[in-house]
């Protein structure tokens, strides 16, 4: 078996031309080593969704920041990951979505961030109001922007 051939097994590149598998290769690793960084830290100015909730249980959304840049970075090792798709689960709209969500108590309420590691971050419009509608929060649909932020805070009654 030639090296190209071990190159190919090991990365799974079977699409590409010799002379392209190495840049292939470089791309694989590259990304694995990003997706492995975002697993702990999130940059500022990546676009993610901030959803604050309630501490009671079951948690309820009080706030929904979508397709938002971060100000600043995020350190995220202290944070637990939700993983259940489960309708009831706080942040489970977004694992169906196929979103990273990594969760904790910050200031007496649950803050979450949802994220993806490659592929298209941001909501569409109808997204972000499907999430909304879900949340319960009560949200002007002209004030919803393809693909841009969106935030929208539980009214005071």
């Amino acid at each position: 078996m030639s090296d190209l051939e071990k190159i190919r097994e090991i990365f799974g590149i079977y699409d590409c031309q010799d002379h392209d598998i190495i840049d292939v290769a470089l791309d694989k690793i590259m990304e694995q080593e990003r997706v492995s960084d975002e697993k702990y830290i999130l940059r500022e100015g990546k676009e993610v969704h901030r959803i604050t909730l309630t501490k009671s249980v079951p948690a309820s959304v009080i706030k929904a920041e979508l397709n938002v840049p971060l100000k600043y970075g995020v350190n995220l090792g202290v944070f637990n990951n939700l993983d259940d798709s489960d309708y009831q689960s706080p942040g489970a709209w977004f694992v169906r979505q196929g979103f990273i969500v990594r969760s904790k108590k910050e200031n007496g309420n649950w803050i979450q961030y949802a994220f993806k590691s490659y592929g298209a971050n941001n909501l569409t419009r109808s997204e972000v109001m499907e999430y909304l509608d879900i949340t319960k929060l009560k949200y002007d649909k002209n004030k919803i922007n393809d693909f841009g932020p969106t935030v929208v805070t539980i009214s005071k009654v």
